[in-house]
């Protein structure tokens, strides 16, 4: 699960014509690995960035590094310190489609849990 913030729209305002934004980028991951009959469980936390290029009205190109702090076991190698790091870097040529999509949460006054809802809209 990650929590991503347009960084360059809170600090400039929001811009559709913009041809470069930051963003940052917060995460949880939960990882099961199976090796050989034994199975772990590993959490963790990771940070980032994605410098995101729009290219064209149906065309961007983005790049995303990425450190993550999780618990020992991700390498399955047990560690002195109780946990591992990892670094990445992911990149993407992703082509939008001519649809607008927009994304609508409702919350009720009541439990959040019980009484929520999205909708996804296509026009």
């Amino acid at each position: 699960a990650d929590y991503l913030m347009n960084l360059s729209a809170l600090l400039r305002g929001d811009n559709p014509n913009r041809l470069f934004e930051v963003l940052g980028i917060a995460g949880l991951e939960y990882q099961l690995i199976y090796n050989t009959g034994t199975v772990s469980h590993v959490g963790g936390f990771r940070l980032g960035l994605q410098g995101k290029f729009n290219l064209s009205p149906l065309t961007m190109l983005y790049i995303e590094p990425r450190v993550g702090i999780y618990s020992d076991g991700l390498d399955r190698v047990v560690s002195w310190r109780r946990y591992d790091l990892e670094a990445s870097v992911i990149s993407c040529f992703p082509i939008r489609s001519g649809k607008e999509v927009r994304i609508s949460t409702v919350v009720s006054p009541k439990t959040f849990s019980s009484h929520w809802e999205a909708a996804l809209l296509l026009r």
